[in-house]
C-alpha cells in the first residue's frame, strides 16, 4: 500500500471494487444480452492510430452526406452533428489524460460520454423520419434559445446598458430566425407566453400553437424506431446513456473516481485499476459511438463507397474492442457495411 507518509494509516481498500461495480454500472430496463462468444480482453490497440481512423471516418460520412441532396435540411444537421462527434471526442481524450494526476478529470471526460450516446439517438431520430425530426430539432433549437432572450430581456428591462439589445439588435435577430425556420408569429407568442408565464393557463388562441419538444434519450424513444433490430439496439443505447448520466448529474459514481484518484492512501495499482478501466471503457464508447452513427448515416443516406470503406476500416476494430461493440457489429452493423471479405462470416 502506498501512504502520504510515513506513520499514517492505510485506507481499507476492501469494499472499493464493491463500490465501483454499484456506481459505475448499466442500468437497464430491458432485457438484458446474454452474449454467446468472447472477445480478446487481453488485446491491445493503438488509440493514436484508433483517434485517425475515427477521424477519417467521420471527415469521410460528413462530406458524403453533404454532397447528398437533400429537401429537408436533415443532411445539413447530419453534418454537423458528425463535426460534434469529433469535437467531443477530442475533448475527452484530452481530459482523459489527467487521469494519473491528483486533479484528475476523468469524470468530466465520461459526462461528455453521454452527449455522445445523445447524439445517437438524435441522429436515430433523424434517419428514422428525416421531414418531421428535422423540423422538430430545428424548430425546438429556435424555441429554447427564444426563451432564454424573452427571459433575459425582463430581467434587464429597467438596465440603461441592455435596451438598445433589448429593443432593436436582439429583436432583429431571432425575428430573423423565427422566419428563417418557418415559426408562425402565434408560435412566437405561445413561446413568449410559456417563458413569462411558467405556471399560468396559456390562453386559448395560443394552446393549439405550442412548439413541439426534440425528445430526450428514453426508452420511449427507442419503442418509436420503425424497426425491430433498431428499437433493440436503441433501448441498449438507452441503457449505456442512463449509466452515463451519473457522472453528469454528479452522482456517486463521479465522486467516486475523484476521490479515488486524489487518495494516496489506495494502493497504486487498485487506483490505477479503477481510474484505467473507466477511462477505457468511456474512451471506446465515445469510438463506438462514432462508428455507429457514421454505419447508420453511410448505409441510408451517404451511400459513398470511400466513407462506406473507412467505416468499415474502424469497426473492424470496434468490433473486437468490447463485447458491446462485438453485439452491435454482428447483430447490425455487419449488414450495413458488407465491404471487408470474410469480415461477416462469409
Amino acid at each position: 500500500m502506498a501512504g502520504r507518509g510515513e506513520g499514517e494509516g492505510q485506507l481499507d481498500t476492501s469494499n472499493l471494487a464493491r463500490e465501483a461495480i454499484t456506481t459505475c454500472a448499466p442500468v437497464s430496463h430491458n432485457e438484458p444480452v446474454r452474449y454467446s462468444s468472447d472477445i480478446d480482453p487481453d488485446a491491445e490497440y493503438d488509440v493514436n492510430k484508433l483517434d485517425g481512423q475515427v477521424t477519417i471516418a467521420i471527415r469521410r460520412t460528413e462530406s458524403a452526406v453533404r454532397e447528398t441532396p437533400d429537401d429537408f435540411g436533415c443532411h445539413e444537421a447530419l453534418a454537423e452533428l458528425l463535426c460534434a462527434f469529433l469535437t467531443t471526442h477530442r475533448a475527452i481524450r484530452s481530459l482523459i489524460k489527467t487521469i494519473d494526476t491528483p486533479d484528475s478529470q476523468l469524470g468530466d471526460a465520461l459526462s461528455l460520454v453521454r452527449e455522445q450516446i445523445e447524439k445517437v439517438f438524435i441522429v436515430s431520430l433523424l434517419l428514422d423520419d428525416p421531414e418531421k425530426w428535422t423540423r422538430v430539432y430545428v424548430r425546438d433549437g429556435w424555441q429554447k434559445g427564444y426563451k432564454i432572450f424573452v427571459l433575459e430581456r425582463e430581467e434587464t428591462k429597467d438596465l440603461k446598458r441592455f435596451q438598445e439589445w433589448n429593443t432593436q439588435s436582439g429583436p432583429t435577430l431571432w425575428e430573423g430566425f423565427r422566419r428563417g425556420i418557418g415559426i408562425t408569429e402565434v408560435e412566437r407568442d405561445a413561446t413568449e407566453f410559456i417563458a413569462l408565464n411558467p405556471r399560468d393557463t396559456m390562453p386559448s388562441d395560443l394552446q393549439d400553437h405550442v412548439i413541439e419538444r426534440f425528445p430526450s434519450p428514453s426508452v420511449r424513444v427507442a419503442g418509436r424506431a420503425r424497426e425491430d433490430i433498431m428499437k433493440k439496439v436503441l433501448k441498449l443505447w438507452h441503457a449505456e446513456y442512463e449509466r452515463y448520466c451519473d457522472f453528469s448529474h454528479i452522482l456517486y459514481g463521479k465522486l467516486f473516481l475523484g476521490r479515488v484518484a486524489a487518495d494516496a492512501r489506495i494502493d497504486l495499482s487498485v487506483r490505477r485499476k479503477l481510474l484505467h478501466d473507466a477511462a477505457d471503457q468511456g474512451l471506446t464508447e465515445s469510438y463506438r459511438t462514432a462508428g455507429y452513427v457514421c454505419a447508420e448515416i453511410c448505409a441510408r443516406k451517404a451511400k459513398d463507397l470511400e466513407a462506406l470503406a473507412a467505416v468499415d476500416e474502424l469497426w473492424q476494430v470496434l468490433r473486437n474492442a468490447s463485447l458491446f461493440g462485438k453485439w452491435l457489429y454482428e447483430e447490425r452493423v455487419s449488414g450495413l457495411l458488407p465491404l471487408t471479405p470474410g469480415a461477416h462470416g462469409e
